[in-house]
């Protein structure tokens, strides 16, 4: 989660490079609006397209990818470009491992 004290963060993503054609995005569900002092969530769905044995886990590097819009803090009003500017924050790489997976039955 990223709180926001000064701007407002538009359409806000995480983006995951993986070294490996394992894991394919199936789904990104992004924040579109996060105020000033709030907090936001976005969720990334992978599906594994490979066989990969049980123990072996998978690094992927994560970035926070959104648009900052400058508001005031106490009125909220807008101060800048209504579009913003792009900003990309680095994120703790994610690791996977076999057991994060939830099984079809």
């Amino acid at each position: 989660m990223l709180t926001m004290l000064r701007g407002n963060l538009h359409m806000t993503d995480v983006v995951l490079d993986s070294p490996s054609d394992v894991y394919q995005i199936t789904t990104i569900l992004r924040a579109s609006s996060i105020s000033c002092g709030e907090t936001g969530t976005c969720w990334v769905a992978l599906q594994r397209s490979g066989t990969i044995p049980d123990s072996v886990g998978i690094q992927f590097e994560a970035q926070l990818k959104f648009s900052v819009v400058e508001v005031d803090a106490a009125s909220g009003e807008l101060l800048g470009d209504e579009d913003g500017f792009q900003e990309e924050y680095p994120l703790e790489d994610v690791e996977l491992n076999i057991d994060d997976f939830i099984e079809m039955v």
